[in-house]
């Protein structure tokens, strides 16, 4: 539970770049989105579900790309099926997602006022 008290500075981190005008906003959310990716996706062996998601990765990469997005979820099963095939691991799948995660949430906290 200690490694989420690192997580508590960043909102005031964006404020006071918010403040602080242009210049500083733009870095500081490039910063809030590489530490929630790097805090999300370096997750290893944590949750309940993280067997299933090894034996996702391993069924995307038995089946062709097409058949397995027919096996669960379409979006997951591709990305992790084309970097099943480039030889990287589970690992790669979490932090590929957790990109995707961190600049949608990044571009949510922008957009607010």
């Amino acid at each position: 539970m200690i490694a989420y008290l690192w997580l508590l500075p960043l909102p005031g981190l964006l404020a006071a770049a918010r403040r602080a005008g242009p210049r500083w906003e733009g870095p500081a959310l490039l910063l809030t989105w590489i530490l929630l990716t790097l805090f999300v996706g370096l997750r290893r062996i944590v949750g309940a579900d993280w067997d299933s998601y090894l034996l996702m990765h391993a069924r995307a990469g038995a089946y062709s790309l097409l058949v397995g997005a027919t096996v669960n979820d379409p979006a997951y099963m591709l990305l992790s099926g084309l970097l099943f095939r480039l030889g990287f691991g589970l690992p790669a799948v979490n932090l590929t997602c957790a990109a995707i995660f961190a600049g949608g949430l990044v571009l949510f906290v922008r957009a607010q006022p």
